[in-house]
């Protein structure tokens, strides 16, 4: 008999590890960021590079160019879509309290009395398993590919793709026996696998692809790390305007070699459900939102200060509020991709929990109402 997710839940193995949380970024690369704008800074594509944003976590001020890689690869597999048996820990990890809520942000000064780091707010809430059983659950595919290198394996656990935005939730595992150290942990739990410390790098590869990275600190150990990946997928991003396979790779931090691919599945036909409002120009699913910006005015980015889904019994979800900037503002996406080559340009963002599209009244956007039942 399946089982439900709401079934399994106390189930759950308590497998904590204490993480150390690392500031790798200087205080003035965080101001400079901060005061910029927070959306010039999110992981957008706007023509040419892709702009890490400063949401939360240090690797705010980073700046990274899209490699479009054309490597041959020691390890290829492909995957086809098994129903996940048992995505409870998935789940939590990726929109559960695993990662501690700050609503205020973290504002830090110097000892000059000035401001050093200004990182949104951010609140994260428990999962919903019987809207997770009914909206995704049936839908995350088992993965069972690995790859294996030096002592180390990576594992992919599972996959879940939302065709609708072209974003996706990838759960997988780096296990060594002798032990896993190097990798960088910074604000909210975003994992960094730097040159320099660490001697490999699991990155997305495909034409399109791109995302982040964030510990699951409730279920590592010393010799075994589990990771989500927030990924977001844009045919703009692409030299021929089409979408290529979506592929994990692990690449080698000392020479660049690939050591080793695997093609995850995201052309399964059983899609997850969405809601088209503002006649489609905005589409919400229970795992992000897509907003096809210049069709509804916002030149860029940059123009959209805040966003919030309105629920029928009132209550809604603050997925951005940029008004309170440096000092206070609020940011509930995991990862957010500008395609502003494509017609028409849009944005997209992960959220940061489950979101009950079928109980939407309303979606904000800088204080214009777009109404789910029109």
């Amino acid at each position: 008999m399946k089982k439900k997710i709401s079934d399994m839940m106390d189930y759950i193995q308590d497998d904590s590890v204490n993480i150390q949380i690392k500031n790798i970024a200087s205080s003035q690369k965080i101001l400079e960021a901060t005061r910029s704008k927070l959306h010039t800074d999110r992981k957008i594509h706007d023509t040419d590079n892709i702009i890490p944003r400063p949401v939360r976590r240090f690797s705010a001020a980073l700046i990274a160019a899209v490699l479009i890689l054309s490597l041959s690869v020691t390890a290829f597999a492909y995957v086809g879509f098994v129903a996940y048996e048992n995505p409870v820990a998935m789940l939590n990890a990726f929109f559960g309290e695993n990662i501690e809520s700050k609503s205020d942000g973290v504002i830090e000064y110097n000892e000059n009395g000035e401001l050093a780091v200004a990182l949104p707010g951010w609140e994260r809430v428990p999962v919903d398993t019987t809207l997770a059983d009914e909206l995704i659950s049936q839908y995350i595919s088992s993965e069972t590919s690995f790859i294996s290198w030096d002592g180390y394996t990576l594992s992919v656990e599972a996959n879940l793709y939302d065709s609708h935005t072209q974003s996706g939730l990838l759960y997988y595992s780096i296990e060594n026996p002798a032990g896993i150290t190097g990798y960088l942990v910074r604000g909210q739990n975003t994992i960094l696998f730097q040159e320099g410390s660490i001697s490999f790098c699991p990155c997305l590869s495909g034409d399109g692809w791109s995302g982040e990275d964030y510990l699951d600190a409730t279920r590592s150990t010393d010799t075994k790390i589990y990771v989500c990946r927030y990924y977001v997928g844009s045919e703009g991003l692409t030299e021929n305007k089409q979408l290529g396979n979506l592929e994990l790779q692990v690449r080698s931090n000392i020479d660049g070699e690939i050591l080793g691919s695997v093609v995850l599945n995201n052309t399964n036909e059983r899609n997850i459900a969405c809601l088209s409002v503002a006649d489609g120009n905005i589409v919400i699913s229970p795992i992000g939102i897509r907003i096809y910006n210049a069709k509804l005015g916002y030149e860029t980015v940059n123009h959209i200060n805040s966003i919030v889904l309105h629920y029928n019994d009132g209550t809604e979800y603050v997925v951005l509020d940029n008004a309170g900037m440096p000092d206070h503002f609020t940011d509930n996406t995991t990862y957010g991709l500008l395609d502003s080559v494509s017609d028409p340009a849009r944005v997209t963002f992960t959220f940061n929990r489950l979101v009950d599209i079928n109980s939407l009244s309303s979606v904000i956007i800088n204080g214009t109402i777009y109404d789910t039942a029109k």
